[in-house]
């Protein structure tokens, strides 16, 4: 898994720190991985489908 090497890498990198720290520095508008553009659609239309479901 990609998280053990970045320990290796970083030491006392820890996930969720990592993670809260990396946070802010994402645009949702800007950022051009094909996953994270897939992953961000797919919340869109999950919260689309709740707000039709109310």
């Amino acid at each position: 898994m990609y998280w053990e090497e970045i320990k290796k890498l970083v030491s006392g990198y820890r996930k969720m720190a990592g993670t809260r720290s990396i946070a802010p520095h994402l645009s949702l508008e800007r950022n051009t991985s094909v996953s994270f553009q897939q992953f961000i659609s797919g919340v869109h239309r999950y919260i689309e489908q709740v707000q039709e479901s109310l």
